[in-house]
């Protein structure tokens, strides 16, 4: 039986293989499709218990369009 390789995974993303540019857009496309504003949020030294990480600039509040 083959299980992958033990590693830190902590967001729901985080589980996904590496994606192409098209495939991230429609995941984009999905969010905003169901009302939600897209936010990208981040942490230098990868700590889970670190409750308020830093936000790549502001959430996407009035975005329509990946483009």
């Amino acid at each position: 039986m083959k299980t992958l390789p033990k590693e830190r995974r902590y967001e729901t993303l985080s589980y996904l293989p590496p994606l192409t540019d098209a495939q991230i857009e429609r995941q984009i496309h999905y969010v905003l499709d169901q009302g939600y504003f897209p936010a990208i949020e981040f942490n230098e030294d990868s700590d889970p218990t670190a409750y308020y990480w830093t936000m790549w600039k502001l959430p996407l509040f009035n975005a329509k369009s990946t483009r």
